[in-house]
């Protein structure tokens, strides 16, 4: 035993210590520690608090939907960007490939930002070699370029 329990005085004990004015100073460990012996009945087990996985029905939910698209268009573009040079990812109107989910789809897999705008993906930089590759590979049936 410490010299500080055969006292009968408490100095510092597992998260408080006393001050020098003997203010007591309580950690937040110490607050909220669970392993007091007392259970919480408000609180849930940590499998219950697990979110709950989005079930996927269909590859068509499962991605952006452009492997049904049978014709896509890539155009490099440079006007009204202040010099800069990007790649449009021009897709039918009446296709119903989610864009937005597109654009992070190819963001992350070409390696390079990406934007909807006007209905169309714009992808930064001249990637159109890369973006035809990358659309080819991921179902589409024809990749046409144009300037």
């Amino acid at each position: 035993m410490s010299p500080a329990k055969k006292k009968g005085r408490i100095t510092s004990g597992e998260g408080f210590t006393m001050g020098e004015n003997n203010s007591l100073n309580l950690s937040i460990g110490a607050l909220f520690r669970e392993d007091s012996g007392k259970e919480d009945i408000h609180s849930a087990p940590l499998e219950d608090q697990k979110p709950e996985k989005k079930k996927v029905y269909s590859e068509r939910d499962a991605n952006s939907g452009i492997s049904y698209l049978s014709r896509v268009s890539l155009q490099r573009q440079t006007a009204g960007r202040g010099g800069k040079t990007v790649t449009a990812v021009i897709l039918p109107k009446d296709a119903k490939a989610d864009r937005e989910r597109l654009a992070k789809e190819m963001r992350k897999g070409l390696g390079c930002g990406s934007f909807v705008e006007g209905g169309n993906v714009i992808l930064q930089g001249d990637i159109c070699d890369r973006a035809r590759e990358w659309l080819i590979k991921n179902g589409v049936k024809e990749v046409v370029s144009g300037n």
